[in-house]
């Protein structure tokens, strides 16, 4: 079934059909949410709870829902303004993956010590990323964590395409600095 199938009957539906259709709506995005939110938060209970409230909003006002964008979308942006007021009240640090970040570093060494640089690597990562303004940061965490195209971001977070391609590319440029600053001397980590 399409989402706008799925849409289209837990509109006309009520009681348990409405609840069962809603269940299939989890059922499909549930992981997605999962992995944006604990992008936010880096606790796994947290994330549960975000999760459920994402959830519980969308129940809620999925009858107002006009297809403006897709499902998926709609359910990031009730995810990511949970999480950001989230983020906000509580002054929780950023979780961010150092696997992705492997990509735009410079490459680390081979051998015994590669467990250690990685959790010293992560520890300046989640430095870096907390220094980031939210719209940096919410942009940083979509496109390296759940590996989302700046389009699909412009959509979930309604900037502009160009809006987010700044931002990313400031917020790269801000890590890559910090990292250079702390972590990296002349390609290598600092003893």
């Amino acid at each position: 079934m399409t989402d706008q199938e799925i849409i289209a009957i837990f509109q006309s539906a009520e009681g348990a059909k409405r609840d069962q259709v809603f269940g299939d709506i989890v059922h499909r995005y549930r992981e997605r949410l999962y992995a944006i939110i604990m992008g936010f938060t880096n606790d796994h209970d947290e994330t549960d709870d975000l999760l459920q409230e994402t959830f519980i909003k969308a129940y809620q006002h999925l009858h107002t829902f006009r297809a403006e964008s897709s499902l998926y979308t709609w359910l990031c942006r009730i995810a990511i303004n949970l999480s950001i007021s989230y983020t906000r009240k509580r002054k929780l640090r950023q979780f961010f993956s150092v696997d992705a970040m492997e990509e735009i570093l410079p490459s680390g060494q081979d051998g015994p010590d590669a467990t250690t640089e990685k959790t010293e690597l992560r520890k300046h990562i989640k430095r870096a990323v907390d220094q980031l303004s939210e719209k940096q940061k919410k942009v940083f965490i979509l496109r390296y964590y759940d590996e989302l195209s700046h389009a699909e971001i412009a959509q979930i977070t309604g900037n502009s395409e160009g809006t987010i391609k700044a931002n990313f590319f400031h917020a790269m440029n801000k890590v890559q600095a910090y990292l250079e600053k702390h972590y990296f001397e002349k390609g290598k980590p600092h003893a």
